[in-house]
């Protein structure tokens, strides 16, 4: 079980990582078993610190998110935000293989060698996807094509494999199709938002209820999770401008190796 300081803990560890390419999923599934939480309770308890984080993608781009759900405010004459087609393709894949594949992934791959495999080859993709489109990936969000939009769904579907990452697995999908570093952050942030919707509603609907005790637990992680993404998320797009993704490589390798030793 949890106490408010492993909730914290937990709910810190979700915003410093669900953003940046190096799997909140497998850090949260490492952390849960270095502090021994139980599995069923976990669930929950991941959902919630994912909102929270949600969250705070929203709280940083309201403005693209209004504008997403109410383009007449902005222009009168657009019916339609042109990020609105482009997210929807984005989240697509994962709507539909998310579904599918939910309980074998759960039973297989929630463990720490499964994630450490998963950390590794991410780190490995990260640099050649570095050495093969870092310099020459210059567009910007606005000029992802419809066809970008679902090319990066269907690379995140990846991260269903823990250790892989939503974020990495979307930002080298977004540099792949030509996008730079800073321009494929931003958008993988934005899709985010759909897809971490999706699942934790489908998980929420398979979940049983919370307790009267755990309420507390739970909105510790969700506020931890939601102060420590937003200042991530303002960090991350910083140090992107002007730096590669490398040491993320370089981190996920370290981690990787770390969580073989974990039984």
């Amino acid at each position: 079980m949890l106490n408010l300081l492993k909730s914290a803990l937990l709910g810190t560890l979700e915003g410093l990582t669900e953003f940046v390419p190096v799997s909140s999923t497998g850090h949260l599934i490492l952390g849960s078993r270095l502090l021994g939480l139980d599995a069923g309770f976990s669930e929950i308890f991941t959902i919630f610190i994912q909102s929270g984080a949600m969250l705070a993608v929203v709280t940083l781009y309201r403005r693209t998110f209004a504008e997403i759900c109410f383009p007449r405010f902005r222009d009168r004459r657009r019916a339609v935000s042109p990020l609105l087609p482009r997210l929807v393709l984005t989240t697509l894949p994962g709507l539909v293989v998310g579904p599918l594949a939910h309980h074998a992934i759960i039973g297989r791959l929630f463990q720490p060698r499964a994630v450490a495999a998963g950390l590794i080859a991410g780190g490995i993709w990260i640099i050649l996807q570095e050495k093969l489109s870092g310099r020459r990936a210059r567009r910007e969000m606005d000029q992802l094509s419809l066809r970008d939009a679902l090319v990066i769904g269907l690379f995140q579907c990846l991260a269903m494999w823990p250790g892989i990452s939503r974020a990495a697995a979307s930002i080298m999908g977004a540099m792949l199709c030509g996008l730079s570093r800073r321009a494929a952050a931003q958008y993988s942030f934005l899709a985010a938002v759909p897809i971490i919707a999706a699942a934790s509603a489908y998980d929420l609907l398979q979940q049983p209820t919370v307790g009267p005790g755990e309420t507390l637990w739970l909105a510790a992680g969700f506020l931890s999770a939601y102060l420590t993404a937003l200042l991530t998320l303002r960090l991350f797009l910083r140090w992107i401008s002007r730096h590669t993704y490398l040491p993320f490589a370089v981190y996920r390798f370290a981690v990787g190796g770390l969580a073989l030793l974990i039984r």
